[in-house]
């Protein structure tokens, strides 16, 4: 049964620690421990973090389901 609420809900969302990760050298991100979603939809999180930074971001998905990032500069 619908009921009203008071205040809208907020969800919690994990923080990357995104100036690490792109600080150029190369990462190899563990699913389950580095990040929870797919690779692939991880992928577009790295991409999107390094747009808003001011660089570029190669990637590379392992058989494993980690998921290989680095940073770097035009």
């Amino acid at each position: 049964m619908a009921k009203k609420v008071n205040e809208w809900p907020t969800t919690a969302r994990r923080r990357y620690p995104w100036e690490q990760w792109l600080d150029g050298e190369m990462w190899e991100l563990e699913r389950g421990t580095d990040f929870y979603n797919t690779p692939n939809a991880f992928r577009t999180q790295a991409y999107v973090a390094a747009t808003a930074r001011g660089v570029k971001v190669r990637t590379t998905a392992k058989k494993n389901g980690s998921l290989v990032i680095q940073a770097y500069e035009d």
